[in-house]
């Protein structure tokens, strides 16, 4: 039984299109998944539902593909769903607002938050903003007036919300 899908996003993924944020047979799913028959890119059942964490009040704002797993990214968390639909993971405070805040490159995908800069590289999320002095000796240090400061207080001050739009890195 074939129904007209609308979606917020989507990625295509073995020979499939998977899409989130969805509205189907009339009815509004914001936290669900769905996913068409092989090769039958526009085709939506019933039978592709994937429930990955539903009814948790936050809704789907982007879906991205890497190492055989879909990255589903919500406003306040991000599931890693392992063969692109059994929930393998969940981090919490990783999720995003917008969709621009996500970038995928062939070394996995990079995302900004006002927690941090995040990335997965096929096996974890690493806030790449934590114990960075280990890995970027005193680079995150700068002098202000005299006084050192550590730019990680202020990181959640690059992200500026306005009416119009979600979450924009501002430089």
């Amino acid at each position: 039984d074939i129904r007209p899908c609308y979606y917020k996003t989507a990625v295509v993924v073995n020979n499939r299109v998977y899409v989130g944020n969805v509205k189907f047979d009339g009815a509004l799913y914001p936290d669900r998944m769905m996913k068409t028959q092989r090769g039958e890119y526009d085709t939506f059942t019933k039978q592709g539902f994937i429930d990955v964490d539903v009814d948790d009040g936050d809704d789907i704002v982007h879906l991205e593909v890497f190492a055989d797993r879909i990255l589903q990214f919500k406003r306040n968390v991000v599931h890693i769903a392992k063969e692109y639909e059994y929930l393998e993971s969940s981090t919490k405070y990783a999720g995003i607002n917008n969709p621009s805040q996500v970038v995928l490159t062939d070394k996995g995908i990079y995302w900004a938050n006002r927690a941090g800069l995040w990335y997965y590289n096929g096996q974890n999320i690493i806030n790449l903003l934590q114990n960075r002095t280990d890995i970027v000796a005193n680079q995150s240090l700068k002098a202000t007036d005299g006084v050192m400061e550590d730019s990680t207080s202020r990181w959640g001050s690059m992200f500026e919300d306005t009416k119009d739009q979600g979450p924009v890195l501002s430089y």
